[in-house]
């Protein structure tokens, strides 16, 4: 087996007392960005040790940022009603105020390249939530078992722990960092990818949020995978067909 690619770089980023690692792998050909971003919880380090998907982008040219960013749900604000224990974690606010500028200082992700975003899970959320903020950096989005409107989920511990109830505070969930809410927006091209047998994350959330996305006229497509969960399983096999999507 080949030795896996290692980041050439690590930046780093500090929200409140707590300094999150950026790591950076450079490519020969500088042929444009990528932006990985992880799941809920899950490390950044997974991109490079659990899947092919650093490799194959850099094979083709392509610079790769990975940031870890821990139990970020890429909400834009914190409320009083926000969980004590999430208030430690990134907000979008802090991603767009310190992360984004950044890396962006070092030479990546500027609005005169070719970039995209790619998410597994809830960095799906954010991918999203940063292609609209960000509409002349990312040209395409790679979105793999995503979640896309928290009001089909009212019980969603993570929503609720960063929002508050959903009875008390529809408005929040509703309309702020609800991917599809702002669907009318995005700019760049949606490819979205989801297990059918997803116990963590229903399949249904890409397919409404595929469908809101057409409601639009937006560039999207929909890949909904038989027999597939929400694992590294399905998201090394998928990042290795879809990933030729992105620069193809």
């Amino acid at each position: 087996m080949a030795q896996r690619a290692i980041p050439q770089t690590t930046l780093k980023a500090t929200f409140k007392t707590h300094t999150h690692q950026v790591y950076v792998f450079k490519s020969k050909s500088n042929r444009g960005t990528l932006l990985f971003l992880h799941g809920w919880h899950l490390p950044a380090s997974d991109w490079w040790l659990k899947t092919n998907a650093i490799d194959s982008a850099l094979n083709q040219g392509y610079n790769c940022i990975c940031p870890d960013l821990d139990k970020c749900c890429y909400n834009d604000s914190v409320y009083k009603e926000t969980d004590p224990r999430y208030l430690e974690y990134p907000t979008r606010t802090w991603i767009r105020q310190v992360l984004m500028p950044l890396v962006q200082s070092e030479g990546y992700l500027t609005p005169q390249a070719f970039n995209c975003v790619v998410g597994i899970s809830t960095g799906c959320r954010g991918a999203v939530l940063l292609a609209a903020d960000y509409p002349d950096v990312f040209k395409k989005a790679l979105l793999l078992s995503g979640d896309y409107n928290q009001t089909q989920m009212p019980e969603d511990g993570l929503m609720t722990a960063c929002y508050g109830k959903y009875t008390h505070y529809k408005n929040r969930w509703l309309k702020t960092d609800n991917p599809a809410y702002i669907a009318k927006d995005l700019k760049c091209d949606i490819i979205l990818v989801h297990g059918l047998n997803d116990k963590i994350v229903p399949y249904k959330q890409s397919q409404s949020f595929y469908k809101q996305l057409k409601k639009f006229n937006k560039n999207a497509e929909l890949f909904v995978i038989k027999n597939a969960a929400h694992d590294y399983l399905l998201w090394n096999t998928q990042l290795q067909q879809k990933l030729k999507m992105l620069w193809n």
